[in-house]
C-alpha cells in the first residue's frame, strides 16, 4: 500500500503580481507539484479596525493622517495572475486591516481550511 502525504502550499497575495509570478515558477518547478494551493487574498489598504484607531487615539493622531509605511496600496490586477483554474487551487478573501502579511496568516490558522493536510507549506 502506497501512503499519500496532503500537501498544501498557501501564499499570501496583495500588491506585487511579480512576487507570486515568482512563487509560481518557483512551486512548478518542483518535481512533485502534488499539492494543494491556497491563496490569501489580503484586499483593501490596510482600514484600521476599531482596535487600530483607539491605538491611534490614544497617541494623538487623526486616522486621516495615519499611513503604514510597511504597507503598499493594494493592487486589484493580482487577481489576474492566481491561477484559480487549476483544480487544487482555492482562493480565501481577506479584509486587510492594516496586520500586513502576519494578520492574513493569522486568519488563515483560524480558518481551519489548512485541517485535514500532512503538511502545510
Amino acid at each position: 500500500m502506497i501512503a499519500t502525504t496532503k500537501i498544501a502550499v498557501a501564499t499570501c497575495v496583495h500588491h506585487k503580481p511579480w512576487l507570486i509570478q515568482s512563487t509560481l515558477i518557483s512551486l512548478f518547478a518542483q518535481k512533485d507539484v502534488t499539492f494543494d494551493l491556497f491563496f490569501l487574498l489580503n484586499e483593501g489598504n490596510g482600514e484600521l479596525s476599531e482596535h487600530g484607531l483607539s491605538i491611534l487615539e490614544s497617541y494623538g493622531i487623526l486616522p486621516e493622517e495615519y499611513r503604514n509605511p510597511q504597507l503598499d496600496p493594494y493592487n486589484e490586477k493580482i487577481r489576474d495572475f492566481l491561477p484559480l483554474y487549476l483544480e487544487n487551487a482555492k482562493l480565501i478573501q481577506l479584509k486587510n486591516d492594516d496586520a500586513l502579511d502576519s494578520g492574513a496568516w493569522y486568519k488563515f490558522v483560524l480558518s481551519e481550511e489548512w485541517q485535514g493536510y500532512d503538511f502545510v507549506l
